[in-house]
């Protein structure tokens, strides 16, 4: 086909994309009939002809590179001693889809061993090349105890890049515990550190896409490292390069391939869920889970998108048994349809460590309802299997970039990509974003994702300024992207400067939208929210907080009956009235605000009835039950607070149950825990209250484990320290109280050096020591204390002292010393 190579670094870029569309539909045809089809679709264009056959030769060439398992042998490439930058080649270890991966040592002061990745020599591939660079800033961006970390990355003498990473001197995981004998306990704690990786991976917007056996080395002391990125997707990756336009390309191992990898459908961590059920399905019967040889396009499909695996404990032979339990964990990792596996590798963790400590599992058998459905489907796909193509069309969490084929020839070139991309907004916007916000650790990814959305809108909205649905898409996703920026309440970033400008730029645009005949009761609602959230950023009581409030009210009165009973009017109208009920309570006005709860409750009731299955209903109600409680108790009513903290604390366990890994709901649940404890102190029940607050801390603790960058779970997380410090003053433990003050000041601290220069940030930190200070010295004036245990504990506080002085605050820092002082040098408390 060399006579039909032509040059295409001229064409323009319309001409481009249909060169690719041809090509795209010309590789699931035959190699056999691909010319003819070719010459059939360009019709008399025989210049588009010669370019798609240029196209389809490079991808010829291309394909051995990246089909190639990354554990085949190939030629070598480079000569032992031959010098990469400070590195010296020892041997080729492995040859794989990208190039080579060569043993090499580092002399010098720093000797040590290891693994560089050369991309292959005599294949001038521009998507080859974006590709290995890709790996290389994936690699960058990971840093975990069971990735294969990078070391260091260049270009050699002859322009190819290269990245030297972590020598990993182990084997398959599959071959180390086939050779150790492992049980199948063992097999499992192994795989759960493998899916640490991979949630690692996953909260940084990272998806392998090519999990298996040979892609994972356990060490000698039995630490597995995930290896091999050379596939895996940034989900910002720029769409204008080369690796974000050549998406036809294959690029997978067909054996853990998922169902919607092969059959060109979009990708996501649900994706690597399924091979990692794979990968168990291997560890635990020792093959895998398909039947018969994989060796076709036809093969391939039929097997990975129609047939259903028989258990681990069908095909286990003589390994072991295999119990139920584990078998569901499996299948369930397994399930054709993405949204029917676990959400996420932490999730699958999680159900093998339920199964390991005797406790129910979350995986369920299928039902027969679903088994027919099954039945039909594979029937369904079957038809359309042998024309199925291996399309990476989103790579990631979300897809920031598809290759749509063009159904309809007619359609403006223009329409076409506005479409599209306004198209990828919303799908961002709506059901990506819902299920990234279940994902722990994912509060910087949805700020990404946002952020990227309404960019996209933004940019839309400037060709249409008369497309009101366009207008409301962008105003939508402003508010979001704000929510998650800076409002209270919920998981987010703290930054309520850049949170208050994207709510103003929400509320340009809902103005005059429902200033308009076409206003809807949603537009109304809408613009509500984004009001009653800057009223929250002012001051108490200024003049335009208080106009925005109005408005806000005004246009929540608007709606009819019917109207505020829709969902998203319904929770508008919640947010409004906690703000009024809010505004009550800072004017001492204790009794309007109860009257103001209990009409929102009667909302938030009427939602829940109308949707029982809604978690956002839930969670409203909830919030509503422990806001009355909290203004029940400052009226002296708490024996009627506590039965409403114990109803919060039922609906939010109900969520936590059904969506364990959702940061949101364990926090919700935590402040359930809190204001409890909250209520038993103030009783005089310390026991219990200390019992409640530390089952807050836990859960808080785990988020901020798993988000470093969520503000709101940080702050809770302070308070709660500060909470159990208090506790721990009125039961005469002035140790406990120093500890967690402690512990209070390293979180802010932490918060702090993140963000300094964040509105008030350095006033949260001062505060946050200032009382810290003063607690610990609180807990040593209790008369019980001794003379020795206040001696013990006056460095640490002293410490505390210190670090108050370095803010800038030395006249209160010597006030605290001369208190401290008065307390060591005396055998009685100080008086305060």
């Amino acid at each position: 086909m060399n006579e039909d190579v032509v040059a295409m670094d001229s064409i323009t870029p319309e001409r481009w994309k249909r060169v690719k569309e041809v090509a795209s539909l010309a590789l699931d045809r035959d190699e056999a009939v691909r010319a003819d089809f070719v010459a059939q679709t360009c019709g008399p264009d025989g210049e588009l002809r010669l370019q798609v056959l240029s196209l389809l030769a490079s991808a010829e060439a291309a394909t051995p590179f990246f089909e190639v398992p990354a554990g085949a042998a190939g030629a070598t490439l480079l000569a032992t001693d031959t010098r990469i930058g400070p590195y010296r080649i020892v041997r080729e270890l492995a040859s794989g889809g990208m190039g080579s991966v060569y043993l090499a040592e580092r002399d010098g002061e720093f000797r040590q061993r290891v693994a560089i990745k050369v991309v292959r020599g005599g294949f001038p591939n521009r998507f080859l090349l974006e590709r290995f660079r890709e790996e290389r800033r994936i690699l960058a961006s990971l840093e975990h105890p069971n990735i294969a970390r990078l070391l260091d990355g260049g270009t050699t003498d002859s322009g190819l890049p290269y990245v030297a990473m972590e020598y990993v001197a182990g084997q398959p995981i599959d071959v180390f515990c086939d050779a150790r004998g492992l049980p199948l306990r063992g097999r499992l704690e192994i795989f759960r550190q493998v899916c640490a990786a991979v949630h690692y991976a996953h909260q940084h917007l990272v998806i392998h896409r090519d999990i298996k056996a040979a892609n994972i080395l356990v060490t000698e002391e039995g630490t597995p490292k995930l290896l091999d990125f050379g596939i895996a997707k940034l989900l910002h990756s720029d769409p204008s390069s080369a690796y974000g336009q050549f998406t036809t390309v294959r690029v997978m191992t067909p054996e853990s391939a998922s169902p919607e990898q092969v059959a060109g459908r979009p990708i996501t961590v649900a994706s690597d869920v399924y091979a990692l059920g794979i990968l168990l399905y291997r560890l635990l019967t020792g093959r895998s889970p398909y039947r018969g040889p994989l060796d076709s396009d036809v093969a391939l499909v039929r097997a990975v998108v129609e047939e259903m695996p028989e258990p681990p404990s069908a095909a286990s032979g003589n390994r072991g048994k295999v119990p139920a339990d584990v078998d569901m964990i499996v299948m369930r990792a397994l399930r054709k349809e993405p949204e029917r596996r676990y959400e996420s590798a932490g999730q699958l963790s999680e159900d093998i460590e339920r199964f390991l400590h005797g406790r129910p599992v979350l995986a369920s058998p299928d039902s027969l309802t679903y088994r027919s459905r099954k039945f039909i489907g594979r029937h369904r796909v079957a038809m359309a299997g042998a024309a199925a193509v291996v399309i990476a069309l989103i790579g990631g969490i979300a897809a920031t970039t598809w290759q749509a084929r063009v159904a309809e020839r007619e359609r403006a070139r223009a329409q076409r990509e506005f479409n599209a991309v306004r198209g990828l907004a919303n799908a961002v916007l709506g059901e990506l974003d819902d299920e990234v916000r279940k994902l722990p650790g994912s509060t910087r990814a949805q700020e990404i994702l946002l952020r990227r959305a309404t960019d996209y809108l933004d940019a839309l909205s400037a060709e249409a300024q008369g497309d009101i649905a366009l207008q409301r898409e962008l105003a939508a996703g402003y508010i979001k992207l704000a929510t998650v920026q800076g409002s209270s309440g919920l998981p987010n970033l703290g930054d309520q400067v850049g949170m208050r400008a994207t709510f103003t730029k929400a509320i340009r645009i809902l103005e005059p939208i429902v200033a308009s005949d076409q206003v809807s009761s949603e537009d109304r609602a809408r613009l509500a929210i984004a009001l009653i959230r800057i009223v929250n950023l002012e001051e108490k009581n200024t003049p335009s907080g208080e106009a925005n409030r109005t408005r806000a009210k005004a246009l929540m009165d608007a709606l009819s009956p019917a109207e505020r009973s829709q969902p998203y009017e319904s929770s508008a109208l919640q947010v409004v009235l906690e703000d009024f009920a809010s505004a009550r309570i800072n004017a001492q006005d204790y009794a309007g605000a109860r009257v103001a709860l209990e009409e929102k409750l009667l909302v938030a009731e009427a939602s829940v009835r109308a949707r029982p299955d809604n978690f956002d209903a839930s969670r409203n109600l909830s919030l509503n039950y422990k806001r009355l409680g909290a203004v029940l108790e400052v009226l002296n009513r708490r024996d009627e607070a506590i039965p409403l903290y114990r109803k919060a604390m039922a609906l939010d366990q109900q969520r936590v149950t059904a969506q364990p890994a959702t940061p949101m709901w364990r926090l919700d649940l935590s402040f359930s825990y809190g204001a409890l404890g909250s209520a038993l102190r103030a009783a005089g029940e310390l026991e219990g209250a200390l019992v409640n607050y530390e089952q807050a801390i836990a859960l808080r603790e785990r988020v901020v484990a798993d988000d470093p960058a969520d503000d709101f779970a940080t702050t809770s997380l302070a308070n709660g320290y500060s909470r159990i410090a208090y506790i721990h003053t009125l039961r005469d433990e002035p140790a406990a109280t120093v500890d967690y003050s402690r512990k209070r000041i390293q979180v802010m601290a932490r918060r702090y050096a993140a963000h300094p220069e964040r509105a008030k940030a350095a006033d949260y930190y001062t505060d946050a020591v200032a009382d810290a200070i003063d607690q610990c010295l609180e807990s040593l004036e209790r008369p019980s204390i001794t003379s020795r245990q206040r001696a013990a504990l006056s460095p640490a506080i002293g410490q505390m002292i210190g670090e108050l002085a370095r803010l800038q605050k030395a006249e209160q820092a010597q006030k605290f010393r001369t208190r401290l002082a008065r307390l060591t040098t005396s055998s009685s408390p100080s008086v305060r």
